[in-house]
Parts: structure tokens; C-alpha cells; sequence
């Protein structure tokens, strides 16, 4: 098991390596506050970039968030990437540009094969504000995925 400074450093190692995807945009503003085996903290500023049109967290940056931020929870106990197989996102109040957010991801149960992780997203004051999940499929080394379908698919093409 790691030291928690050494999970920490693993955790914004994962964060960063999901956020070359694409999502940096999104994704730049998270920071890991802690970090354990099956549960990573995190926080974020809302930046304007972040918003929808009415001012809020936008619903697909929530869905973002919630996707990459249980799976860094999720490779704190495998070492291996997972496939989504199911997400969802639910607003409690929303999310306002300049506020503070927490965010607490946690792998609620973790098998052979399939990952279940949630997170909760709570304001300063510790009142929840939006929260969701998603299910996962551990892809062991070798293993097709789309992921490493799309990768081999890449490197015939260059042949």
C-alpha cells in the first residue's frame, strides 16, 4: 500500500495524464487536496470557462468532472484503465462562477472486472451541491478495448 504523499502524487499524475485527452480546459482548474487507496480529494475554483449559457456549471463539464475524477479514484487500486460503461450526474443546487467546490471520489466497490465509484460535489460550507457516478470495465494489459483498439488501429495506419 502507498504512503498518502506517494497516492497523492499518483492521483495528480492520473488527473494529468486524463487531461491531454482534450479535457485540459475542464479538467486544469482540479487539484488534489488528499489522496488514498479507493478515495481521492480534490477542489476546484469555477472558472468562466466552465459555464454554461445561464452562468452555471455546465451539465456536460459536471459529467466530465464526474467521469475523470472517479476514475483517478479507481487507479488508485488498479493500476489499469477502465472503460466507462455507464455514467450519471445528478445537480443538487447549482454551481456558480468564482465558487469554491470539494470533491470527494470514492470507489465504492471494486471487483475482478467492474469498478463501481462515486463523487460528491460540496460548496465551502459543506452543503451538497451535485453528485454522480459511473461503472467501470478494468481492461488488463493486452486486453481489446476501444481504447487499446483505437491505439492499435492508429499504429496499422502508420504502417
Amino acid at each position: 500500500m502507498c504512503e498518502s504523499n506517494d497516492m497523492v502524487k499518483v492521483a495528480e499524475q492520473v488527473l494529468q495524464l486524463s487531461s491531454r485527452t482534450g479535457i485540459e480546459p475542464f479538467v486544469e482548474p482540479v487539484k488534489v487536496v488528499s489522496a488514498e487507496a479507493g478515495k481521492v480529494n480534490f477542489k476546484f475554483k469555477v472558472t468562466q470557462k466552465l459555464l454554461n449559457i445561464q452562468g452555471s456549471l455546465h451539465g456536460g463539464v459536471l459529467s466530465l468532472l464526474v467521469d475523470t475524477l472517479t476514475g483517478v479514484a479507481a487507479f488508485t487500486l488498479f493500476s489499469h484503465r477502465g472503460v466507462t460503461l455507464n455514467l450519471n450526474a445528478n445537480f443538487v443546487r447549482g454551481i456558480k462562477h468564482g465558487e469554491t467546490i470539494y470533491a470527494t471520489a470514492v470507489a465504492v466497490r471494486a471487483g475482478k472486472k467492474i469498478i463501481f465509484a462515486e463523487v460528491h460535489f460540496r460548496d465551502a460550507d459543506g452543503n451538497l451541491r451535485a453528485y454522480g457516478g459511473q461503472t467501470s470495465y478494468v481492461v488488463k494489459e493486452g486486453e481489446w478495448s476501444p481504447v487499446n483498439s483505437t491505439t492499435q488501429l492508429n499504429e496499422q495506419s502508420k504502417l
